[in-house]
């Protein structure tokens, strides 16, 4: 009976080791360049739909506008963050670049630091960032 136990205690051991490499090898590294998924639930065309409309301007005044800034057509580079594997960032705004550091707090947070300190929910390789009454989901650029 204590061999059978031992051999079963063993098998689950060997069972639990496994799985733990199995999500150790399938977890994607936090650093890259993220780019913009959605602004408060919109798209980024939605949301820029919606900010043109607020100022009084049709979404093709807006949209010349943001590119006379330097912005793509598609908003891809609307904002860029870029977290180096060294520790370092850039986010990039409308062609203004602020540097700073980030760190993974924990497996569902990350810190991002430049003039201020803030944590960000990172989950399934999505960044949210809170800036005032602005949520912006950023994904991994492909």
């Amino acid at each position: 009976m204590k061999k059978l136990t031992r051999i079963l205690t063993l098998a689950l051991a060997l069972v639990l080791i496994a799985a733990a490499l199995v999500a150790c090898a399938k977890k994607e590294p936090v650093d890259g360049t993220y780019v913009i998924k959605t602004i408060n639930g919109k798209t980024v065309e939605e949301y820029m739909r919606k900010s043109a409309e607020d100022a009084g301007a049709t979404y093709e005044e807006y949209t010349a506008m943001l590119q006379l800034a330097g912005v793509k057509a598609d908003f891809s580079n609307f904002i860029v963050l870029t977290l180096n594997a060294d520790g370092t960032m850039t986010l990039e705004t409308l062609g203004e670049t602020n540097e700073g550091t980030w760190t993974q707090k924990d497996a569902n947070t990350i810190t991002l630091t430049g003039t201020e300190s803030r944590d960000c929910a990172y989950k399934n390789g999505v960044l949210t960032l809170e800036m005032g009454d602005m949520t912006v989901e950023m994904e991994k650029a492909k």
